[in-house]
């Protein structure tokens, strides 16, 4: 995206909290989805976990930025999202995404033929929540879409509680 095209977009002035609280509302929700399938519950389809967690982690990268500037861009790319905040704190998520990629789950995706650095997980991951929503679309899987942004998330959740731990949840345990 071109410098100029990032900066017409428009500007959402929020409450960092309330975007924080609404985050943590859909990964709690993936947190009772995921329990439900450990259980054996087969209606519950990893697509909908996808959602909910992609709608998270967009929810936290707004968060952040507003925290860092007082407002988020509209939209729901996560690419577009992640250039969007500071370089200390881009800095800060390629550190501990480097430190968590060599892992079982990155080891796959690399076998598969995929990029595990975070700039392409987030290419790859950006559209998630609009295909992953329609995935009953013909031909949902040519698009492209995949999401392995689960830790990238969960480092964007942590670095906002690193600013703010007076909103560390107490009502269920870190997801780590």
């Amino acid at each position: 995206m071109v410098e100029d095209e990032r900066v017409s977009r428009k500007k959402v002035a929020a409450d960092p909290k309330l975007i924080f609280q609404s985050a943590e509302a859909f990964l709690n929700a993936c947190r009772t989805l995921d329990t439900a399938t450990k259980r054996g519950n087969r209606f519950i389809l990893p697509i909908v976990m996808a959602v909910n967690s992609a709608l998270a982690l967009e929810l936290y990268l707004k968060c952040l930025c507003t925290i860092e500037s007082g407002f988020f861009f509209k939209g729901h790319e996560f690419d577009e999202q992640y250039l969007d905040l500071s370089p200390s704190i881009k800095n800060e998520l390629r550190r501990r995404h480097e430190k968590a990629e060599p892992n079982e789950f990155f080891a796959k995706m690399r076998a598969d033929g995929y990029k595990t650095d975070l700039d392409s997980l987030s290419k790859i991951g950006r559209d998630t929540f609009l295909h992953f929503r329609y995935a009953f679309e013909k031909d949902i899987a040519a698009k492209g879409a995949a999401w392995a942004l689960d830790s990238f998330m969960l480092d964007v959740r942590e670095i906002i509680l690193d600013r703010h731990p007076e909103w560390t949840p107490i009502s269920y345990p870190a997801p780590r």
